[in-house]
C-alpha cells in the first residue's frame, strides 16, 4: 500500500487558516422609461462590466456602482473552526455549499452532450440518480494558457508535430525575452 502526501505551496491559501480575497461587485440595474428600477442584481464578471460600459451599448441594464468587498477565504479546517465555532453554522454553510456544488454537478452530468453537440448523453433512470460519486471527484484545476492553446489547436486538427514546433518557438521567445530583461552581469 502506498500513500501520497501533498505539500501545499507556501504561497497558497492552504497554508493559512483564514485569509481574505477582494472581489469587485457590480450593482446592475434595469430601469423603465420613468427611471424606476425594474430589475436588480450583483455580478462579479469583468466581461459583463466591459460589455455594459462599452461605447454604443444600447441595452437596458446599467452598472449603478462598483464595490470592492473583502471576504474571508478558509485555508484549513482549523480556520473553518475559528471563523465558525458554532456547529449549526458549520452545518448550514457546508450543506449550502454542497447544494450549490450538487446543482453544478447535476447540470454537468444531466446536460452533457455528445462530441457533435447534437444529443444529450444522459439516459434517465426510474430511480433517483445518485450524485455522490460525482461530488467526491476531485475538482478539475483551471487550465493554464498553454493548455488552453494546446486543446484549441488539437480541436482545430493541427498536427502534433506543428503543435510541438509552435510551443518550442513560444518557449524560445520566452527565454530570449527573459535574457534581454535580466540585469547584465558585472
Amino acid at each position: 500500500m502506498s500513500t501520497t502526501a501533498v505539500i501545499p505551496n507556501p504561497n497558497t491559501i492552504a497554508t493559512m487558516p483564514v485569509g481574505s480575497v477582494v472581489v469587485t461587485y457590480n450593482a446592475i440595474v434595469e430601469l423603465d422609461e420613468k427611471g424606476v428600477i425594474t430589475k436588480k442584481g450583483l455580478n462579479t464578471s469583468e466581461k459583463k462590466a466591459k460589455e455594459l460600459e462599452a461605447a454604443g451599448y444600447a441595452g437596458k441594464e446599467v452598472i449603478a456602482f462598483k464595490q470592492a468587498v473583502s471576504r474571508p477565504v478558509i485555508g484549513t479546517l482549523e480556520g473553518f473552526d475559528s471563523l465558525f465555532p458554532d456547529a449549526d453554522s458549520k452545518l448550514f454553510i457546508v450543506n449550502y455549499g454542497l447544494a450549490r456544488w450538487a446543482d453544478s454537478k447535476a447540470r454537468a452530468v444531466l446536460l452533457e452532450t455528445n462530441d457533435e453537440d447534437t444529443q444529450l448523453t444522459f439516459q434517465p433512470t426510474e430511480a433517483p440518480f445518485d450524485l455522490t460519486a460525482d461530488l467526491q471527484e476531485t475538482p478539475a484545476r483551471k487550465l493554464s494558457q498553454e493548455e488552453v492553446a494546446l486543446n484549441t489547436l488539437k480541436k482545430l486538427g493541427v498536427s502534433d508535430e506543428m503543435i510541438r514546433s509552435v510551443f518550442a518557438n513560444i518557449q524560445a521567445a520566452k527565454a530570449q525575452s527573459a535574457a534581454m530583461l535580466a540585469p547584465a552581469a558585472e
